[in-house]
């Protein structure tokens, strides 16, 4: 099934606030490697922009798989 960008960002965010984690927390994180800033996680987790970088995504996705495994 396809899913969109933002629902896809949205989706592993909000799996990665559930487990206590803010933008602030993620964007310091060594598998972000500094390539998103806090300010854009916010946006994104709130709707208000699209993620443009697949691998963004992506790397948001692996993050939450790796982190949120209870």
């Amino acid at each position: 099934e396809y899913y969109s960008r933002k629902d896809r960002v949205q989706k592993a965010l909000k799996r990665l606030s559930n487990h206590g984690y803010s933008p602030q927390d993620l964007c310091a994180m060594p598998d972000l490697e500094d390539r998103i800033s806090w300010r854009t996680l916010y946006r994104w987790i709130n709707g208000e922009r699209t993620p443009k970088r697949r691998s963004d995504v992506v790397a948001l996705e692996r993050l939450a798989e790796k982190l949120c495994t209870r």
